[in-house]
């Protein structure tokens, strides 16, 4: 495991596992309104994430304040799967 063979030279090692974010990927599928309603209706907030929100939690995640974080994933799924 990546985290655990790095920890040892202080490097974290962490995932990020996004949700339905709009990108030039997801933007022909939304197109189509009733399958875009169908997948936002899915998660807590009901809605598509913006690219900002995933660099924004990449960014945290490189942040001296992640320091305690290594061999997680972070879900920002807009609460899709929550645990």
């Amino acid at each position: 495991n990546a985290a655990r063979a790095l920890a040892p030279q202080g490097i974290c090692v962490n995932t990020l596992a996004p949700g339905a974010t709009l990108t030039p990927m997801i933007a022909e599928h939304w197109k189509d309104e009733a399958r875009r309603t169908r997948v936002e209706s899915m998660s807590a907030l009901q809605r598509t994430a913006q690219p900002i929100e995933m660099a924004a939690a990449i960014a945290f995640l490189l942040s001296p304040r992640a320091s305690a974080i290594t061999g997680s994933t972070l879900v920002a799924d807009n609460g899709l799967a929550m645990y």
